[in-house]
């Protein structure tokens, strides 16, 4: 199965928030700790649900199941898993 025709890759915008409205749900994958999620703040001011690797500053902007959903980094099968959700 090709992830291409399921999933939209969003490069850099100059105005995220119109691309952030448009989107039924953000994914914030990251396989290493970030001091600080901008994408997940940016996603949550604009409304959308969020999944989010539990690690480093990101972990510390949501509660897990409340604000968005978080997830082990660098593990696929819990990312995946959350498709039946």
């Amino acid at each position: 199965m090709k992830i291409e025709n399921r999933v939209g890759f969003v490069p850099f915008q100059d105005n995220p928030a119109d691309v952030y409205r448009a989107l039924d749900i953000v994914v914030h994958a990251s396989t290493k700790p970030e001091p600080f999620g901008r994408t997940i703040v940016e996603a949550m001011a604009c409304g959308k649900p969020v999944i989010a690797a539990q690690t480093g500053g990101a972990a510390e902007l949501f509660t897990h199941d409340h604000d968005a959903v978080g997830v082990p980094p660098g593990d696929p099968a819990a990312l995946a898993a959350l498709s039946g959700r």
